[in-house]
């Protein structure tokens, strides 16, 4: 119960940023939270997997491009 309270909270922030970040609705913000969302734990997933924890920085390259 408490990961699923903590992981809408954490979308519903990055709803918001997307949101006022990109000027797009609220269905466009959520698309793009939670392909955050998800490209973060499938990077802290194949970190897990491969042991290799520059592939975490490799996964999430075009997320930090898109925003620096």
């Amino acid at each position: 119960m408490h990961l699923a309270s903590e992981t809408s909270l954490i979308l519903d922030w990055l709803t918001h940023v997307f949101v006022r970040l990109d000027k797009v609705d609220k269905n466009a913000g959520f698309m793009q939270g939670s392909q955050l969302l998800a490209s973060l734990h499938g990077a802290s997933i194949l970190v897990q997997g491969t042991n290799q924890p520059d592939v975490f920085d490799k996964a999430l390259f075009e997320w930090r491009s898109r925003y620096k």
